[in-house]
């Protein structure tokens, strides 16, 4: 493996990382015991966010195109981020301070 590949992957496992502590802070942020109002939490939530990213110029020196690229393809990936996450108890996504060793 060459200096470059490994630069991508560690670049990879960084994003692979973030991803799963986001969904695991959201879950047990939104969670609720009843699964419809966590759903409509999550809902919610999906929708602010994606209306937050597109609604928003991310790069001011860019060019229109590439700022509607950026704003479809962050929106895109929060949706399939935060439609990844499952209805859990909130033990089932943060360990006790027994486990925390």
């Amino acid at each position: 493996m060459d200096f470059e590949e490994k630069q991508r992957l560690g670049d990879l496992a960084v994003q692979i990382a973030q991803t799963e502590i986001l969904r695991r802070l959201v879950g047990h942020y939104l969670y609720d015991a009843d699964p419809d109002t966590f759903r409509r939490r999550l809902s919610a939530f999906e929708a602010a966010v994606v209306e937050d990213l597109t609604s928003r110029t991310h790069f001011a020196q860019a060019s229109k195109a590439t700022n509607e690229y950026v704003r479809e393809a962050a929106s895109g990936y929060a949706s399939r981020v935060l439609g990844t996450i499952n209805h859990a108890p909130p033990d089932d996504h943060v360990p006790t301070d027994g486990d925390a060793t």
